[in-house]
């Protein structure tokens, strides 16, 4: 992901996971936060299911230039969690993505 610019995120579902029949659908964004010595994730977004285009098995979400902003240079962390219409709650693994520098950060 590189700052200032409007990234398109695809998730696939599990077949056993059907997104359209989700009641719920949520992906959250993390990076560390260095505070005082004091490593800790902090969310910086978070989406759900409004927020998403669901094609079959997959949903899709992009990231606007002023969200893509929140980031700092280094690794985030995407998180996609979802409850069906039984209650049951999945959450796929933790995926770790490099946040890159833009000389200028102006929204376009």
């Amino acid at each position: 992901m590189i700052k200032a610019t409007t990234p398109t995120h695809i998730f696939t579902f599990p077949e056993e996971v059907v997104p359209a029949t989700c009641a719920k659908i949520q992906i959250t964004y993390s990076q560390e936060n260095d505070r005082a010595c004091r490593v800790r994730e902090q969310v910086i977004l978070e989406k759900n299911k409004a927020d998403v285009t669901i094609d079959g098995q997959s949903v899709s979400i992009e990231l606007t230039q002023e969200e893509m902003n929140r980031f700092k240079p280094g690794v985030a962390q995407i998180q996609v969690r979802a409850k069906d219409s039984s209650d049951k709650v999945m959450a796929s693994q933790i995926f770790n993505v490099k946040v890159k520098k833009v000389l200028n950060e102006e929204i376009l």
